[in-house]
């Protein structure tokens, strides 16, 4: 994977959400073990005898190479109140290591044959999501440590409230990061998201 962009959303509606977002401030970002994948049949896989369960102490880390995603921001940062933080591959080699999700019209009858390429494999409904995933064969450990420098961008929802963002920035300032920040609005036309820049 060249330099570029990936982004992770993220809500701040509870204590627990602000401590995984302070994490992924500090440097820490969850890999997710596959029961807690979002979609329940990412864990399985099609044999001769039906479909089974996917073996091994997987994990992935999973982002998104669109910040402005109507759907992900719905998703993952609780309808629009949460947080995006776009984190810069140059800055975190390890960022290279993800591959892009392929959709499939036909999820069931998928060529994939390795676990890697198994996780990289998602139904068509997912596309808009624009998922980029590091699988990880052996889910060692429960974080993935990132330079914390580089998280580059900082897109505070539309709906994201003054204390969600106060508490944000405040995390930032602990860690003397200074990444560009936006806000998302809803654009003119065509009920899209674009991003104004917070000076």
């Amino acid at each position: 994977m060249k330099n570029r962009y990936l982004y992770k959303h993220r809500p701040l509606e509870d204590d627990f959400q602000r401590k995984i977002v302070a994490d992924i401030i500090s440097g820490k970002i969850f890999v997710s073990a596959s029961f807690h994948f979002l979609d329940p049949l990412e864990n399985l896989h099609l044999t001769d005898d039906g479909l089974k369960k996917l073996d091994g102490n997987f994990g992935i880390v999973s982002f998104t190479d669109d910040p402005l995603q109507p759907e992900v921001w719905s998703k993952y940062a609780f309808w629009h109140r949460g947080v995006c933080f776009g984190f810069c591959s140059q800055v975190a080699p390890q960022l290279r290591k993800a591959k892009a999700v392929e959709y499939v019209e036909n999820y069931s009858s998928s060529e994939a044959v390795s676990l890697e390429e198994k996780l990289l494999v998602k139904p068509i409904q997912w596309q808009q999501e624009a998922e980029w995933r590091i699988v990880y064969g052996e889910r060692q450990k429960e974080y993935n440590e990132l330079p914390t420098s580089a998280i580059l961008e900082v897109t505070f929802g539309a709906a994201c409230t003054d204390d969600s963002e106060a508490f944000v920035r405040e995390k930032l300032e602990e860690q003397d990061l200074q990444p560009t920040m936006y806000r998302c609005e809803l654009a003119n036309t065509g009920g899209f998201l674009t991003r104004a820049l917070i000076e």
